[in-house]
């Protein structure tokens, strides 16, 4: 691949994500939701995905 088409493609997904970042900054400017509670949410949410994939895979296993 030439590097130029490589930085265009780098350059690109810099602004990806930073539109996203900003996006989501806009969305939630708001929000009542502290770091803490953000922090919190999150972990929950990993362990449910956790919980599902491993039941997923038990039942593939079985």
């Amino acid at each position: 691949m030439a590097r130029t088409k490589i930085a265009e493609k780098s350059i690109v997904e810099e602004y990806r994500k930073r539109m996203l970042i900003e996006m989501f900054a806009q969305l939630f400017e708001h929000s009542e939701l502290t770091d803490d509670d953000c922090i919190e949410l999150g972990k929950k949410v990993n362990n449910a995905v956790r919980l599902r994939i491993e039941h997923d895979l038990a039942l593939i296993s079985e």
